[in-house]
């Protein structure tokens, strides 16, 4: 009885999880990272992505536009050197929605026919000799693949989410509008026409009056705050959040990566210093 229960000198049991660990890795090597659901899931993604990017585009071009025109209004140059000064910021959300479509890119062929196969043999290996650090290293590696795979889609939602809620401010929506209408008008003369046509846009919105720069800049800081916070925040709140809940939920302990700073010693040091 007792060497019908064992297999190759293993108990059944631990057999059939190893093989169960086995399969997990050739499915998720060979089916799950080919599904067609995903890559569609991916092309939405890159698609809401590429919306945004063109909505930055314009609003720096605009930005840009509105400023040149400010600056010949009397005692608006510093109105109108902060209008250029958003691009500065802009640079930094078109960075992060760059990235975001390269993780896209990578994500599930990353997950899955790498870290989840690589993990399950990890598991399949610790089910035949038993290893803590062997079975931590593993889930880790699963669990933060699968982190991967589901952030982006996850802050995407939750930006949508908060675009909706707040409407992304009404000078995005107008910059679009303004956007589409002169790339229209202009398509027959290239690059060159559409920012012209936008300086014109911005001349006949910018009056005389500071008080219309005022506006303008107002508008676009808003747009820009909405920007940054959808596209360099969220993500960042999302992955922590996530960390958070698996250490909570499974006890892996993965770090969060916030750095540790001895205020203590810092103060000692710089005591000592001044005496």
């Amino acid at each position: 009885m007792n060497k019908m229960e064992k297999i190759f000198g293993f108990e059944r049991s631990s057999v059939l999880k190893v093989t169960g660990w086995i399969v997990l890795a050739l499915v998720s090597f060979f089916v799950i990272a080919n599904l067609p659901i995903i890559e569609t899931m991916n092309n939405n993604m890159v698609t809401a992505l590429d919306e945004k990017k063109s909505t930055v585009t314009v609003l720096a071009t605009m930005a840009t536009a509105t400023s040149v025109v400010a600056g010949n209004i009397p005692g608006a140059n510093s109105v109108a050197e902060n209008l250029a000064d958003i691009n500065d910021y802009l640079i930094i959300v078109f960075a992060a929605l760059w990235l975001q479509k390269y993780l896209i890119g990578m994500a599930a062929s990353f997950t899955f026919k790498i870290l989840v196969p690589i993990a399950s043999i990890l598991l399949a290996i610790n089910q035949l000799k038993p290893d803590y650090q062997l079975k931590q290293m593993a889930s880790k590696m699963m669990v933060l693949g699968l982190v991967l795979f589901f952030l982006v889609p996850t802050s995407i939602g939750v930006s949508k989410h908060i675009e909706q809620t707040y409407d992304q401010s009404a000078t995005v929506s107008q910059v679009k509008s303004d956007s589409q209408s002169e790339e229209s008008s202009n398509q027959d003369e290239g690059i060159g026409g559409f920012l012209a046509g936008l300086v014109d846009k911005a001349k006949t919105t910018v009056t005389s009056s500071i008080e219309d720069v005022k506006k303008i800049l107002s508008d676009t800081v808003d747009a820009v705050a909405v920007l940054i916070i959808t596209t360099c925040v969220i993500p960042i709140l999302v992955f922590l959040l996530f960390i958070w809940v698996i250490n909570l939920i499974l006890g892996l302990q993965l770090p969060i990566f916030v750095p540790k700073v001895n205020i203590s010693r810092r103060l000692k040091r710089q005591h000592t210093h001044e005496s």
